[in-house]
């Protein structure tokens, strides 16, 4: 990146660059880097707007213009001129932060003076949108190149933490402090380094995870700008920090639509959609810091009642997020249970603001989800709903009550497809729904019951129906006004479940890794994409990869969630030490995943049919029977894509007895792998080993390697040489992240095993890989086919592996030379 900042303001060509990310992303210390390489030094000039600068003729350039003998009262074009012979030769580089705080004059002599290249024009923003309009035509003419500096994602944030903390990192507790802190890196080596000491960052089984519970923030944690904040505006951040995100025209009428300003300009705040503009707090850390440190006595209810029409539904809703947001699930259900009790969701209190409390109950669902507490979901809800039907009836009558009811309705139907119940979440589609935000999240809950049951290729096209919406809302550049982030994280996770219910992996496996990049800056969501992406691997034989992110999961939902998963993952680790042969796999393998939680959860379920693998390979009879049971259980709760699964993962241990059952359900099915399901069962009843062969390819092709890779494999070994290779190099090509069809794969020529191997071995071993037979192998290199078989011989024996099918697997991704 400086390299290249470098090379745009040493070229004469240019008047400058722009660079483009979030505060706290590095931008300062990418010029500082391009500048230190510079000789001879320039001379560098930082200017900043402001909104004194905005509404200041020239208020911008004072610091320019204060080395002038003229005055802003001469013509623009003279000011340039003088300016420009002032700078002279010498190269100078002028570097503008927050842009859109900036008068039109001073913004006009800036882009003159870049056109003009007398000075290379450094402009730091967010956006493109914030460019002033001259500044903005320079860019639009190519003078000004554009520079993405790359914010912390959670990904790198991850990374940054087990530099600074000397271990693994949970990728929850990593989303966690990079949501906090807004992606700064001081203030989350602050933070972590202050959550260390008190031990809310602790380490588990090796790695560094968060402790759920209350924030506490020390006053020798500071955020820049915070400590030099007005009265009035402490006022507007205190208000922000306990009811949430406000609408500009309720601040305006306040009266602290300056503060807003000011505090945007220093980036405490951020104001968002372009036309209901919504303003909140720019770094939640302050709201946490705030929130403790305030007094009772400093915002009174009559001065939030100024913005919020329920000042106490605005503050229970604000808070129970932010205690999500750490993972404090069972602070926030406490908080909403007290709410609750105090009358909170009265009929009464439901004629104001239903929506804020439809959105409290909405963060209480999903709090509970976690929790494990299913059975409270339906109590609290028909609660509230009694609660909200009263009101109605007694005249509260209005859109938002409307609004309120179908969010109520969409939430026990949600709960019903989670819990196992998916036939209570039907007709969703057919409902004339409010708000576009409730008709996509009733998509989703629709896609999610169709998925589970017989309808795979309808919840697939919903889905694809809804990613084109939000991509389009996105695109608008009204996504903001319509959702908010919490609402479009749950939305994808929702997507996301789909696909792995309707099999179709390999869509499961882009996507997840969409929301572990931190697409929304929601924890919960990020870990989840995160652990979903490491069960894909696991059940890919992935090994390394998927352990090095199922074993921080595992301690890390130790301690933040109950149910299906956090035992489904820990059987999913398990199966991947077996299958390097490390002796802490039996360690972990109890408990067994319960088989009634595992047939409606697919982390659940992946967990049950990995533990049931692992043991197969010493009691392939025990492991069919349990494989059995599950499919039966998966069965009674109509999870159609779950069953063929577990039948088909009963085929692999060489169970003959389901090929019939498989063969009928994947008959009638309409998932994108039944086709698969329907020929493994074929092969296996007719006997007909092309069909085993195309069943695989088929599988493959949808993401599903589970089946024809691995130790304890049978139907592999049924399968003729030509026909193993042409699965391999199927799977060879279809790798997540591989060569595409028409590439050579040269790309592993880098992976860790290649290392064990003679320059001639490792030709040989990627040839044998992408399915050449041995023949072929010989004709290509010029040598006998008993040459091919020795140097294969050599390389097995290097590598310990037994066949071809053993080499593929390791070759693939994720895997390393732990085995050699």
């Amino acid at each position: 990146m400086s390299p290249l900042l470098r090379r745009v303001v040493l070229d004469q060509r240019l008047g400058g660059a722009i660079l483009i990310g979030r505060a706290g992303s590095g931008r300062r210390a990418t010029f500082d880097a391009a500048v230190a390489g510079i000789e001879p030094r320039p001379t560098v000039i930082h200017l900043n707007g402001s909104p004194f600068a905005a509404q200041t003729r020239y208020g911008v350039l004072s610091l320019m213009l204060s080395r002038l003998e003229t005055t802003p009262s001469v013509s623009r074009h003279e000011l340039v001129r003088a300016v420009a012979t002032l700078i002279g030769e010498q190269r100078t580089i002028v570097t503008l932060g927050s842009p859109d705080f900036i008068d039109g004059d001073s913004a006009a002599v800036l882009a003159q003076l870049a056109a003009m290249r007398k000075i290379s024009l450094v402009v730091v923003c967010e956006r493109t949108s914030q460019l002033p309009a001259d500044i903005s035509a320079l860019h639009r003419s190519g003078l000004l190149v554009r520079i993405d500096v790359p914010g912390m994602d959670a990904g790198r944030t991850k990374s940054f933490l087990e530099a600074e903390l000397g271990g693994p990192v949970s990728m929850f507790a990593a989303a966690v402090l990079w949501r906090l802190c807004r992606a700064s890196r001081a203030l989350i080596r602050q933070v972590a380094r202050e959550f260390a000491a008190q031990g809310r960052l602790r380490i588990e089984g090796g790695t560094w995870i968060l402790v759920p519970g209350p924030v506490h923030i020390p006053a020798g944690i500071r955020v820049p700008h915070l400590a030099s904040v007005s009265r009035e505006e402490r006022r507007l951040l205190l208000l922000l920090a306990q009811g949430g995100p406000a609408s500009m025209s309720a601040l305006r009428h306040c009266g602290l639509a300056g503060e807003v300003n000011s505090l945007r300009s220093r980036g405490l705040v951020t104001v968002e959609g372009s036309r209901s503009e919504s303003v909140d707090l720019a770094v939640p850390l302050v709201g946490h810091i705030l929130r403790e440190r305030a007094d009772e006595s400093e915002l009174a209810d009559e001065a939030v009642r100024e913005v919020y029409a329920d000042p106490q539904a605005a503050r229970v809703l604000t808070e129970a997020r932010a205690m999500r947001d750490v993972g404090d699930d069972a602070g926030a259900v406490a908080a909403i249970e007290t709410f609750s009790r105090s009358g909170g969701f009265s009929a009464d209190a439901w004629r104001t603001e239903p929506n804020t409390r439809g959105l409290i109950l909405e963060v209480q669902v999903r709090a509970l989800l976690t929790r494990g507490r299913h059975a409270s979901i339906d109590t609290c809800l028909a609660r509230a709903a009694e609660g909200l039907a009263s009101a109605v009836k007694f005249g509260a009558g209005g859109r938002s009550h409307v609004q309120a009811e179908q969010l109520l309705g969409l939430l026990s139907a949600y709960a019903a497809v989670i819990t196992g119940r998916p036939r209570q979440a039907l007709g969703l589609t057919e409902v004339l729904w409010e708000t576009e935000a409730l008709h996509l999240k009733a998509l989703a809950v629709q896609a999610e019951a169709w998925a589970v049951a017989d309808r795979q290729r309808e919840a697939l096209s919903i889905v694809a129906s809804i990613d084109s919406d939000i991509a389009a809302l996105r695109l608008a550049g009204v996504l903001d006004e319509v959702m908010t982030p919490w609402e479009c994280a749950d939305i994808e996770c929702t997507l996301l479940k789909v696909r792995l219910l309707a099999g179709d992996w390999r869509a499961a496996a882009r996507a997840a890794s969409r929301l572990a990049e931190g697409r929304y800056p929601v924890p919960h969501a990020i870990a989840f994409g995160d652990v979903v992406g490491g069960m894909l691997s696991a059940l890919a034989h992935e090994t390394d990869e998927a352990l090095s992110i199922l074993l921080p999961a595992m301690h890390q939902l130790s301690v933040l969630a109950d149910g299906a998963v956090p035992a489904g993952i820990r059987a999913a680790a398990a199966f991947c030490l077996a299958d390097l042969d490390h002796g802490d796999a039996e360690s972990l393998s109890a408990p067994i995943p319960d088989p009634e939680l595992s047939s409606s959860d697919f982390l659940g379920w992946a967990g049950a049919v990995l533990d049931c693998l692992r043991r197969g390979r010493d009691d392939a009879a025990g492991a069919i029977v349990d494989l059995v049971e599950l499919a039966d259980r998966c069965h009674d709760r109509g999870a159609e894509t779950l069953e063929m699964g577990a039948l088909a993962a009963a085929l692999r241990l060489g169970d003959t007895s389901g090929a019939d059952r498989l063969g009928q359900l994947s008959a009638r099915s309409s998932a994108p792998a039944a086709e698969g399901y329907r020929l493994l069962a074929r092969s296996v009843v007719r006997g007909d080993p092309s069909a085993l062969a195309e069943g695989l390819e088929r599988l493959i092709r949808c993401g599903q390697h589970l089946y024809s890779h691995g130790q304890g494999g049978v139907l592999v070994e049924r399968l003729s040489r030509q026909d193993q290779r042409r699965v391999l190099a199927a799977a060879f090509l279809e790798t997540p992240g591989g060569p595409s069809a028409e590439s050579e794969p040269a790309g592993h020529a880098r992976q860790a095993w290649l290392t064990h191997l003679t320059k001639r071995e490792a030709q040989i071993a990627k040839q044998a890989i992408s399915g050449m037979t041995n023949t072929a192998i010989a004709r290509v290199n010029g040598v006998s086919v008993r040459t091919v078989e020795g140097h294969l011989y050599q390389v097995y024996s290097k590598l310990h592996v037994r066949n071809r099918q053993e080499l593929a697997a390791l070759a693939r991704p994720g895997r390393s030379s732990s085995r050699s």
